[in-house]
């Protein structure tokens, strides 16, 4: 009876063992499971912020397209006034090739500065699109590699 007795208190002490080492593992895994889902929510966070910035750069764009385009129709309803202003001045007589290659050389210094701002522009969106795609790609590669690590997790 004592050898039964003996043999049952160890068989409860390994019993006992084995049941803090699943407990050990269960908060393991528990603290890992916070651990992922700490690391889901701060990427998903930052792909959020680098979405909103990207929607902001794209209104952005918008808006200096809109400017851009009322900017052009303004200068060329004010070459239209000129011409009109001019011919009126003149009624049936040819004005003189000077003031039209006058007004032309006016015309085509508005669109080249147009054309250099609207390259400045281009560069500058262009060099903002670039940072931004790759804070995207940084954001997808972070969020890669925690689901990654959440399904190590998973696995243990």
């Amino acid at each position: 009876m004592k050898v039964e007795l003996n043999r049952l208190e160890n068989e409860v002490r390994d019993k006992n063992r084995e049941l803090r080492e699943a407990q050990a593992r269960i908060m393991a895994l528990k603290l890992s499971k916070r651990l992922r889902e700490k690391a889901v929510e701060e990427s998903t966070e930052e792909l959020s912020k680098a979405k909103e910035k990207l929607k902001l750069t794209k209104s952005l764009l918008e808006s200096k397209n809109l400017e851009t385009k009322k900017i052009n129709d303004w200068k060329k309803a004010s070459m239209e006034a000129q011409f009109a202003a001019h011919a009126t001045l003149k009624d049936d007589d040819m004005p003189p090739i000077e003031d039209i290659l006058a007004l032309l050389e006016v015309e085509f210094k508005l669109a080249r500065q147009e054309i250099a701002k609207l390259q400045d522009d281009n560069k500058a969106l262009d060099r903002l699109t670039k940072s931004k795609e790759a804070a995207l790609v940084n954001a997808e590669r972070i969020v890669r590699s925690t689901l990654a690590k959440a399904s190590m997790v998973d696995d243990l």
